[in-house]
C-alpha cells in the first residue's frame, strides 16, 4: 500500500542527525514529509523545539519530538509488526531485555561514536577548524569504539572467520533500531 505522510521532519541537507529517523521510516514504511532550511522554516524550527535545533519532527497532532534518537524510536514504534525495537518475543522477560538491549546499543552509540565521529566530520567538511591533536583523538575514540562492535559481533581478533559470528547487534535474525543507529553514524 502507499504511504500516506504522517509527520513533517525540519531538517537541514545532509544533517547526520536525520539520517536514523530518514532510515527508520523507509524501513518501517512511514512517510515523513522533509522541510529542509529556508529561512522560514530556520524561524518556525525555533518557534518548535525547546532546543532551537533540527531534527524536530511535528506529528499532525502537532507534538513535537526534537531529539534524533526519540524521533528515531518513535517512527519505530508507529509499526509493530516490524519490532525494530525488540518487543515482538513470546516470553515477556526476553522481550523485555530485548528493548532494553536495543536502549543500550543506541545509548552506547550516542555515547561514545557521536562525539567523535561528529569532529571528525566537522573537520574534514571544513565547518570546524582542523585540530591535528584532536583529530587523532576521534580517530583513536572511534577505533575503539569499533572494536567494542567487533568484539561483541564475534569477528574481533585473528581477523579469521567466527562460525559464531553475530549479523545484528540484538536479535539473532532480525534488524532492530540499535543497528540501524550505528549504521547511521
Amino acid at each position: 500500500s502507499e504511504m500516506c505522510i504522517r509527520d513533517r521532519l525540519y531538517t537541514f541537507p545532509g544533517s547526520l542527525f536525520a539520517f536514523a529517523p530518514l532510515v527508520v521510516s523507509e524501513y518501517v514504511g512511514v512517510a515523513v514529509e522533509i522541510i529542509n532550511n529556508d529561512s522560514t522554516t530556520i524561524a518556525h524550527l525555533k518557534q518548535l523545539s525547546p532546543t532551537g535545533k533540527a531534527p524536530v519532527l511535528e506529528t499532525p497532532k502537532g507534538e513535537i519530538l526534537f531529539s534524533s534518537l526519540a524521533i528515531a524510536r518513535f517512527l519505530a514504534n508507529l509499526r509493530k509488526d516490524i519490532d525494530l525495537l525488540g518487543k515482538n518475543s513470546n516470553d515477556s522477560y526476553s522481550s523485555l531485555r530485548n528493548t532494553v538491549a536495543v536502549e543500550d546499543w543506541t545509548n552506547w552509540a550516542a555515547q561514545d561514536l557521536e562525539l567523535p565521529v561528529c569532529l571528525s566530520y566537522y573537520m574534514v567538511t571544513k565547518c570546524m577548524k582542523f585540530d591535528k591533536t584532536k583529530f587523532e583523538k576521534a580517530k583513536n575514540d572511534m577505533s575503539s569504539a569499533l572494536g567494542i562492535l567487533e568484539a561483541h559481533l564475534g569477528k574481533g581478533g585473528g581477523g579469521g572467520t567466527n562460525d559464531n559470528a553475530r549479523t545484528y547487534l540484538v536479535l539473532d535474525e532480525q534488524v532492530t533500531l540499535a543497528d540501524i543507529v550505528i549504521l547511521c553514524y
